[in-house]
C-alpha cells in the first residue's frame, strides 16, 4: 500500500488520528509513505506530528505491516 500527503499533526488539514488509517493497510504486508507524511518541519506541530508518526509505526508493528517512510518536497 502506498499513500502520501497524509500532513499529520495540523489540525484541520491532515489525519487526525492514525488509526484511521487501518482499514487502508488491511491486508497489506508493508505500508509505504510517499511524501509529506507529519507536519514536523513546522515547529507549530512538530510535537504533535512527531507523537503522530510514533503512533503510526506502533500501529503498523501490532498489525504486522513494515513502514517505509519517504521524504517529501
Amino acid at each position: 500500500m502506498i499513500i502520501s500527503d497524509l500532513h499529520m499533526g495540523r489540525p484541520g488539514k491532515g489525519v487526525s488520528d492514525p488509526a484511521m488509517l487501518r482499514r487502508l493497510w488491511r491486508g497489506a504486508d508493508e505500508l509505504i509513505l510517499n511524501g509529506d507524511s507529519a507536519e514536523v518541519h513546522d515547529r507549530h506541530y512538530r510535537a504533535n506530528a512527531a507523537r503522530m508518526m510514533l503512533r503510526l509505526q506502533d500501529l503498523c508493528e501490532n498489525d504486522g505491516v513494515d513502514l517505509t517512510v519517504l521524504s517529501g518536497n
